[in-house]
């Protein structure tokens, strides 16, 4: 079973425990809290300072002070607000002060700027409302992570009794909710009033009825730890309305309305609360995630690595090595080289260094990049203040750009090989995103670390992509979308795990027929680690739920990132004919008609609207113009060229399944490493004239923007030698054609318009595609070998 979220089958186990029967299912609970020590204690006199309500002693206020005391084992005391302390449970972030540490607090939603303590520290927040109502640019402009939870949901972990089911209904009333206190309560109905100060009586009352009914944001929280139904009742009394409401909801991803009841009015009866509709559903929620935000909690194993050590593997590493574990999802640790899919890893703020490494004896690190986030948006790297290392460089000479701007990171194949930067001074951001390979090569990384340290120099922040996390959160996702109840017992035998695995991929494949499977990135970045990406047995190909659900998942990249080509290329190592890419691409179409995505075509590049290029023709054409009058600005002619020259030659058209512009501009360079020292200081002329300039790769090739239009061309260098000159040509790589050829260009009518083309365009294409340049192709120069 997961550990790291609460999913329905667990929560049974632990009703079932509570109702005296088998307390097998609490294992799992109680092995997640022994993974946890206390660390970096805040002490008073041997107390933890805990800021908390004390206006009147009920059950909502002190649950704070009481888990906090369960958690550490010390006892709590009142905070001195103007001394360090914790804030912990409840919409009480107008309680703190700049010295206060929250974990998991939450606001109300009406609390002005200058009731919230702008330089205190936030480890966690309740829910995305409260992290947007603080973060945002032109709201309060707090760094607050996105890292969510009520720590009530915690509470199970800490305290499992056994306590009988005796009433159908509890209804659970606020303190403040006297007149509902004083109600009629008939036979199988509890009254759990919340202004006793017994939090542990408050639970177990909650504990012995098969039903929640409460207007107490606390108490449904309570209800959804424990999976019990619940029924939330309208009051006007909660201050700030509904807003702190919604906030947790959407931290679990489990959404219900307010219904209206007055209990004051009638008996409450047995007959009255069945008009109310109570909800099972389970939540969605990684206790890990919270766990490892508290600020006075530390991983068992996950010392605190100094400047001068070198971190290991996230801790939990069993799952992973279990018999199963590569039978059922045989893609572990895996993340994708573009927008759409990359491996995100949430930092300290602000961080000082970063750590990429692999553990294995014999290993390569081969990563296109990474990217420095805050609040959800890039934050730029300035190169003059980093320092890098890394255990070996594999790159070309010429071609070793900063991984900052994906020129790449490329080790030799080493034991435990490592990548580290240092920042000078530490960059404020609170997420890096790291970027695979584009291609199946990128299995190479499937096992990677990420180490992150704080402004002191010390590694606090540890993500191993496939660690037993990534294993417990995929079989969350799995049972969440199938329904299905799945033990980590599965893991623990190659014939179960194959049996299961099937029985998966038929649950999957089918829900697909309806609709998306899930939204999330990171979730549709677990889905895909149950598509093979190594070398199938010769005569192998996917099975058909296979192909169904990595058809899905490239179309559901393709509706979540538009631009996007996909991560098709992730799985060359499968997709090795014409035939099985064909598939893919019928897979990727049937998928995109349930999802509402136009119809794609497949490229050497991935997936991209049919005819995309087309459809924009005189767009395009004037793009082409006016980057050639650009750069020509700069001294150097452009011309179309490679797919571009084919679709205008050979069809007079862009080609239709063609998805990019491609032009090439002569440099005077005997090689890369001259040809690099121009690119430079053109990249920074053409920025002056503002338009942008990307290095999309490691080659010498980038892409010119046009802000106004969103619209680029991709320019590549001819290199110019005397008679004989060298650009890009089959699978990228730089080989020599006559100049002739190419020099000079020479005017070409394209849709009506002037363009430039090479001196010889028939003999370019010749070149370039072959003597049988004529007829089509879609599979020429595919970017892997294709086996029919």
């Amino acid at each position: 079973m997961p550990l790291g979220r609460v999913v329905r089958s667990q929560l049974a186990r632990v009703a079932r425990a509570r109702s005296g029967g088998s307390d097998s299912g609490q294992d799992p609970l109680r092995s997640l809290v022994n993974d946890y020590q206390v660390a970096g204690l805040l002490e008073v006199d041997g107390k933890v300072p805990v800021n908390y309500f004390t206006f009147s002693a009920n059950f909502g206020d002190l649950l704070s002070p009481w888990l906090v005391s369960k958690m550490t084992g010390r006892e709590v005391v009142v905070a001195d607000r103007d001394k360090p302390h914790y804030v912990a449970i409840g919409s009480i972030i107008s309680q703190g002060t700049d010295l206060s540490i929250f974990w998991g607090t939450g606001a109300y939603g009406t609390e002005a700027k200058r009731e919230v303590p702008a330089n205190a520290r936030f480890t966690a927040v309740r829910g995305p409302l409260t992290q947007a109502k603080l973060s945002a640019a032109k709201g309060f402009g707090i760094p607050v992570p996105e890292v969510y939870g009520d720590p009530t949901l915690l509470v199970p972990l800490y305290y499992q009794p056994e306590v009988p089911v005796t009433d159908e209904y509890g209804v659970v009333v606020r303190w403040s909710e006297r007149a509902w206190a004083e109600a009629t309560y008939g036979p199988d109905v509890k009254l759990i009033d919340c202004s006793r100060g017994d939090v542990e009586g408050v639970i177990d009352d909650v504990l012995s009825c098969r039903r929640i009914v409460s207007s107490s944001l606390r108490a449904l929280t309570l209800a959804d730890a424990y999976g019990i139904p619940s029924a939330w009742l309208a009051s006007s009394s909660p201050r700030g309305g509904v807003f702190q409401f919604y906030d947790y909801f959407a931290s679990v991803n489990k959404f219900r309305q307010p219904q209206k009841l007055d209990l004051a009015d009638r008996p409450v009866t047995v007959d009255l609360l069945a008009e109310l509709s109570f909800t099972d559903e389970p939540i969605t929620f990684d206790h890990r995630c919270l766990l490892d935000a508290a600020p006075f909690l530390r991983r068992k194993g996950a010392h605190r690595a100094g400047p001068s050590s070198i971190p290991t593997r996230e801790p939990g590493d069993s799952l992973r090595n279990k018999d199963g574990t590569a039978v059922l999802v045989p893609s572990l640790g895996y993340f994708g080289g573009i927008a759409a899919n990359y491996f995100s890893v949430k930092v300290p703020r602000p961080v000082s260094r970063l750590r990429l490494f692999l553990t294995e004896a014999e290993a390569q690190l081969d990563l296109r990049g990474l990217e420095m986030y805050r609040n959800g948006r890039r934050v730029g790297v300035d190169e003059s203040n980093i320092s890098t290392a890394q255990s070996s460089d594999a790159r070309r000479p010429g071609a070793r750009r900063s991984p900052f701007a994906f020129g790449g990171i490329r080790t030799e194949k080493q034991t435990a090989p490592w990548w580290a930067v240092t920042f000078d001074p530490p960059v404020d951001a609170d997420e890096v995103r790291i970027y695979n390979r584009l291609d199946g090569w990128g299995v190479r990384a499937s096992s990677l670390t990420v180490a992150a340290a704080g402004p002191d120099g010390y590694f606090e922040t540890i993500r191993s992509v496939d660690s037993d996390r990534a294993v417990e959160a995929t079989l969350d996702l799995l049972h969440r979308i199938t329904g299905r109840d799945l033990d980590l017992s599965v893991l623990a035998s190659q014939s179960e795990a194959i049996r299961l695995r099937e029985e998966l991929l038929a649950d999957l494949a089918e829900r697909t027929l309806s609709g998306l499977l899930t939204a999330d990135r990171e979730e549709q970045r677990l889905l895909s680690s149950l598509i093979p990406r190594r070398r199938l047995p010769e005569g192998q190909s996917l099975s058909d739920d296979e192909w169904t659900l990595l058809g899905h998942l490239l179309a559901a990249e393709r509706a979540r990132v538009p631009s996007s080509k996909t991560s098709m290329a992730a799985f060359h190592r499968v997709l090795d004919s014409r035939a099985k890419l064909r598939r893919l691409e019928s897979e990727v179409n049937r998928a995109g008609e349930v999802l509402g995505s136009p119809r794609a075509v497949l490229t050497r590049h991935g997936f991209t609207d049919i005819g995309i290029l087309q459809q924009r023709a005189d767009d395009y054409v004037g793009l082409i113009l006016r980057a050639t009058a650009l750069l020509d600005e700069c001294g150097y002619p452009a011309m179309i060229a490679y797919g571009t020259l084919l679709g205008a030659v050979r069809e007079g058209n862009f080609l239709a399944h063609d998805d990019d512009v491609d032009m090439l501009i002569p440099i005077p360079a005997a090689n890369r490493d001259e040809v690099e020292k121009v690119l430079a200081p053109l990249a920074e002329q053409l920025r002056s004239k503002g338009w942008r300039v990307s290095r999309p790769n490691s080659y010498t090739n980038f892409h010119l923007g046009e802000p106004e239009t969103g619209l680029h061309v991709d320019v590549f260098p001819l290199l110019v030698d005397g008679e004989r000159s060298s650009l890009h040509m089959e699978k990228m790589r730089l080989r020599d054609i006559a100049t002739d050829v190419v020099l000079p260009p020479k005017p070409f009518t394209f849709l009506g318009r002037e363009v430039l083309v090479p001196a010889d365009p028939e003999a370019f294409l010749a070149d370039r595609y072959g003597d049988g340049w004529s007829t089509p192709d879609p599979f020429y120069d595919w970017p892997w070998a294709l086996h029919d």
